[in-house]
């Protein structure tokens, strides 16, 4: 609390920040909401929580399995760690391991969640005792690689927005193994398929449920974001779909200090300045940006900042 306490003087004795800040707020802490046990259709799955070293679920994770369960489209938005893989997760593998097994498709709209949810699934099928496969096929897919897939199909298939359109659907006669036994489409991060860029994907959403209908199946579809105030109706949007929407938060939370920043300049140079004065109050510090170039900016400006002050390194200063 001190490092805040620092972080605020700092920057009402900065000009240029204490005249961006344009609202603060203090967030209570919460406790957590556990449900009262995992939704009967899932107890298959217990080895996966008790792999990941879970006791209970929390409330919103048991809503949102039970409508699943009942066969609905699920729209979640709960924050940023509150599970919401989990929830995807375990209905992707109980289809994997049905009589006969079904598969998913999951969309990212970044390559590295992609593999980072690829490592997640993997450990919950080893915590399972069972093979499921789970592939990747985005634009870093060797061209070997991709024959091999479309030939014999993964219960789990990872991949982007872009490569669902360019290579996937165009070709979806070469994919009708993974058609005909697909039961669930995960979408995540759905706040990001907004503006032009969101009425594209609505477009491949909709195709994708239409080939699917072709090849005999009408998968549900399970949504996930943790920064929308909209979910159920953007989830509608983009797939003509109607959606159960959960988003009472069970997972607990710390206390938090909101501060919203509206500058005048470039909101990227404020971001550096603000990025600099939490790193000298000992506070440890992440900047979400929009672009690859913009990070890199971001990172000579926080770097050559620093040590125009201090005569650091930049690894040093970074640190």
């Amino acid at each position: 609390m001190s490092s805040i306490s620092a972080l605020r003087a700092r920057i009402g004795r900065d000009g240029i920040l204490d005249d961006a800040l344009c609202h603060e707020q203090l967030l209570p802490e919460r406790d957590p909401e556990w449900a009262d046990a995992l939704p009967a259709g899932f107890e298959l799955l217990k080895p996966v929580l008790e792999a990941r070293g879970i006791e209970h679920v929390y409330t919103h994770q048991a809503r949102a399995l039970e409508h699943i369960d009942r066969g609905e489209n699920v729209a979640l938005a709960t924050a940023t760690a509150s599970g919401k893989s989990l929830v995807y997760n375990l209905p992707a593998l109980r289809s994997a391991l049905a009589d006969p097994p079904r598969r998913a498709l999951y969309l990212f709209p970044l390559k590295a969640l992609a593999r980072d949810q690829q490592l997640g699934l993997e450990g919950d099928a080893s915590a399972l005792g069972v093979p499921v496969d789970v592939a990747i096929y985005d634009g870093d897919t060797p061209q070997g690689q991709r024959r091999k897939i479309r030939k014999n199909p993964p219960r789990i298939l990872i991949t982007t927005p872009d490569m669902l359109h360019a290579g996937i659907l165009p070709n979806h006669m070469s994919w009708e193994a993974f058609f005909r036994d697909l039961s669930l489409i995960v979408v995540d991060e759905l706040h990001t398929y907004r503006g032009v860029f969101g009425s594209h994907v609505a477009q491949v959403l909709r195709r994708l449920l239409r080939v699917a209908k072709f090849h005999g199946r009408k998968p549900q579809v399970v949504a996930a974001s943790a920064t929308i105030g909209n979910p159920g109706e953007l989830a509608r949007s983009l797939t003509g779909l109607p959606f159960q929407v959960v988003a009472q938060d069970g997972a607990p939370r710390t206390r938090r200090h909101l501060w919203v920043f509206n500058p005048d300049g470039s909101p990227y140079t404020a971001a550096a300045r603000l990025f600099r004065a939490s790193i000298r109050c000992g506070l440890r510090t992440l900047a979400f940006t929009k672009a690859r170039r913009i990070t890199e900016l971001m990172h000579t400006w926080v770097t050559n900042g620093a040590r125009s002050r201090s005569g650091c390194s930049p690894e040093t200063c970074w640190v």
